[in-house]
């Protein structure tokens, strides 16, 4: 049986939400003037680790995508910050299991 791996790269930014924005009192002048939120992928990867902690006992419903700590690893190079996440998703192993 070939072993077969998988390259994905992806270049991520984030802007504020414009329209149904909940936050849109706190968020409009930064909107109104341009500017970047003061988030990075270190502060996504963290707190998406945190809310799928809980998937198994059903505080989140439909379909997910698990992180766990074990699964993710970054490293720098030449200034350029790599991530290698491994989701848990479907039928890799252990399902995720998600109740409503």
């Amino acid at each position: 049986m070939t072993k077969v791996e998988t390259l994905t790269a992806y270049s991520c930014k984030f802007s504020y939400l414009q329209r149904n924005n909940p936050l849109i009192e706190e968020q409009r002048e930064a909107i109104k003037e341009g500017k970047k939120p003061e988030y990075n992928f270190s502060d996504f990867i963290e707190k998406y680790e945190k809310y799928t902690e809980n998937l198994a006992i059903g505080e989140n419903t439909d379909r997910a995508i698990l992180l766990t700590g074990d699964k993710i690893s970054m490293r720098e190079k030449e200034g350029t910050k790599i991530w290698h996440i491994i989701p848990g998703a479907g039928k890799q192993g252990k399902p995720v299991v998600v109740i409503k």
